[in-house]
Order: C-alpha cells, then structure tokens, then sequence
C-alpha cells in the first residue's frame, strides 16, 4: 500500500496510509461510477503559476465535453489573475487555504463562513488536479457529488474517482490522464494565456516611455532556492544579449536581489521591471520579448503559453515532467545543481534560437 504514495518521507507515508485506513472506516465510496447528470464543475487548483498555467489544457478538454455546465476554478489570489479572461471557465474563485507560506492570519469563523457558502452551490463534480489530501479535504468540504483526483499523497477514501497515476507523464499529460478517468479523452496539449487591451495599451507605453523595440528577458527568480542559476553568470549572458537587444529583468519584490546582483555585475544597460508588473502585463510583455530566459519558474510557463522563444534552466526539478523541449524551447539542465550550467551552453542556444548570425 505504502508504494503508491508519493512522498517524500516515510513517515509521511505511513502517517498517510493510517489517515486513509481509518478514513475508509467510516466513509466508503463507490469508485469510478459512470457520470449522471453533471451541471456545476468545480477545479480546484490551490497552488503556483505554473501549476495554473499548465491545467489551461484540461480546462479547454473540460468545456468540450461538458459545453453547457457552470464551471469554476478554485485558484489562490496569487494567481487569480491568470484565468479571468479565460473563456473555458465561468468563473474565478479565490481561497487562500492556510498552509501556504506567507499567510500570516487565519479566522476559523471566516473560513467556515466560505465553506457553508460554497456547500450552498451545490457542485456535481470537484476535481483536484494536484492529487494532495488537503485539497481533496477541500473538495470533500464543499459537498459535491462526486469527487476525482489521484490519491498518490492521501484521501482516497473522499474521491469517488480516482485516477490512475503515472510518474512518467509530463504535468500538462498528467493532469489531462486524469480526466480519462471520467471519459474525457483530450490528446490537445496546448497552452494557452488571454490578456486583453488593458495589457496591450499598458505595455505599448512602457516600451515607448523607455524607448525599447527588439527586446529580450531574463527571469531570475524561481520558487525554490536550488533552482536559481549563478547571476553573475546571468549577468555575463546579459552583456552578450545586450549587442544587439534591450535587456529587461522581471520579478516579484522578494526577487529584487537577484536582478539587483545582475545589474551591479553588468557592462551594459538594462531594465529593471522587476516588482512593477502584474500577472498579465508580464504575460503580455513576455509574448512581444525575442527571448526568455528563466531558471524553472511560473513565468517560464508563460513564456512557452504565448509561444515566446524560451531557454530554461534545470538542476534539481524534473525536467521530465516541468520543462519544455521544441522547436521555440531550448532546455538546459545540469543534474543537482542549476548553477555548474557553463554560460557558454547558455549562448549556443541563444545562437540556435537564431538570435545571432
């Protein structure tokens, strides 16, 4: 039993497995039954960018198949943003669950109030993409009919479909295996982000107000510390970019530095973005950029979402299942530790994006 979770300690997979077997004690579930009557669908995808980013495919293979049913995506307010244009959903919900870093305040009364409001709309069908115990609890407390996840990390006994997982899958794949589960069969792995003139105007006038056309980014920033590059080394790939492009660096205030390290180490001008664009003026900058280069990040994804040509950095992510490799994605990785990646393999790709002839 204790060989299909995926976690990384042992302890934890034992805690689960007593969790899932006292569970079942009391709550039995029919798994896998056939789908009746589905009108309310819920997403719930409590996580980062790129994990929202990258369930844009199921959401799209969502719609299809069920083209008259309400549906909603449960997201995090850090990146709500992502998907209020999104046309393959009715609706953006906004739940900041308690066990993500940085939320400082919690009100029981507050979050039981949520929980009696959502049990009100009556959802048929929740989905949890991510496969984690605490968002199928999520999903268990609003009350929906049925309930599909993998149940790799817990909760097995509050799905009534489970998912066959595989380790092997790409996340864009794996979370579209997941709604075979449920009969939907969708081979279309596009990636999709919609901005609208709002963006547009904004990033016409910062371009003009800084007097930049061909333009490349470098995107230092990433959500884990093993997976941030040298920014000296990016520093040296900046004054290479930057004879024949404006150089832009993007990233949130707490990244601030990592670009300020790369401004300090550079020959050249460059211009610092970072902490002053949104989620969708970053989108929107990105898609007219000639290049982006990012350690494994969010905004990595949004590069490969509005088909920017993109070079990505790898040490200790799985490549496998988060990076990209095609015609417009050149991935760049050194097995444990992202910063051995000599800069010299950093402008060969440049060379084969066609950037310098």
């Amino acid at each position: 039993m204790l060989s299909k979770y995926r976690l990384d300690y042992k302890r934890n997979r034992y805690a689960t497995a007593i969790i899932d077997i006292s569970g079942a004690t009391l709550l039995h579930y029919k798994k896998n039954e056939l789908l009746k009557n589905i009108k309310k669908i819920l997403v719930i995808r409590l996580d980062h960018i790129g994990d929202v980013i990258v369930s844009v495919p199921a959401l799209r293979a969502l719609r299809k198949s069920y083209p008259n049913a309400s549906i909603t995506i449960m997201v995090r307010s850090l990146t709500k943003e992502l998907l209020e244009n999104c046309p393959y959903v009715d609706e953006v919900l906004v739940y900041d669950p308690l066990w993500y870093r940085g939320k400082k305040t919690f009100s029981l009364s507050k979050h039981i109030k949520f929980f009696k409001n959502i049990r009100k709309r009556n959802f048929d069908l929740a989905i949890d993409l991510r496969g984690e115990l605490r968002n199928i609890v999520v999903a268990y407390l609003c009350n929906s009919r049925y309930r599909l996840a993998y149940d790799v990390k817990g909760g097995d006994f509050l799905l009534t479909h489970v998912g066959r997982y595989d380790d092997k899958l790409h996340i864009i794949d794996r979370n579209l295996n997941l709604l075979k589960t449920i009969g939907i069969n969708s081979k279309d792995r596009k990636l999709e982000l919609f901005t609208t003139n709002k963006e547009k105007k904004f990033i016409d006038n910062l371009l003009k107000k800084n007097k930049i056309k061909n333009f490349v980014i470098l995107h230092p920033g990433s959500g884990g510390l093993l997976k941030l590059y040298d920014n000296k080394k990016f520093a040296k790939i900046g004054d290479y970019l930057s004879k024949k492009y404006n150089v832009i660096l993007t990233g949130s205030n707490n990244e601030s530095w990592m670009t300020e390290e790369i401004k300090n180490n550079m020959n050249s001008n460059v211009l610092d973005l970072t902490g002053e664009l949104d989620l969708l003026q970053l989108t929107e900058l990105i898609k007219r950029a000639k290049l982006f280069v990012s350690t494994d990040s969010g905004p990595m994804h949004i590069a490969k979402a509005v088909n920017t040509k993109l070079i990505s950095l790898f040490g200790t992510s799985l490549s496998n299942v988060w990076g990209y490799k095609d015609k417009n994605s050149i991935l760049i990785e050194n097995k444990g530790n992202v910063k051995l990646i000599n800069i010299n393999q950093v402008i060969v790709a440049i060379k084969k994006h066609g950037l310098f002839r």
